[in-house]
């Protein structure tokens, strides 16, 4: 999210226009993703299951490694829109 947070700024300021001209998505889900001008589409991750499934994997440790998948979300606002025709 923040390297799209720079990206809207950076295309805000060579006259292009969010979600007009281009579409910006993020990843993360940023507090600062639902205010920004325009508001960015982002995908939310469940921060806080990744980081204990990632303490449960260190402490519990007994080689084999393994995977999950968790959920994401992706949370339209403003920063997205169809092509144009």
């Amino acid at each position: 999210d923040r390297m799209a947070l720079v990206a809207l700024e950076w295309l805000s300021a060579r006259g292009l226009n969010v979600p007009d001209d281009v579409s910006v998505v993020g990843f993360d889900d940023v507090p600062e993703a639902a205010v920004s001008k325009p508001p960015l589409t982002t995908i939310a991750q469940p921060i806080a299951e990744i980081g204990r499934l990632a303490v449960r994997a260190i402490l519990e440790s007994d080689g084999p490694v393994s995977r999950h998948q968790l959920p994401v979300e992706l949370i339209v606002r403003g920063s997205s829109g169809p092509p144009r025709a």
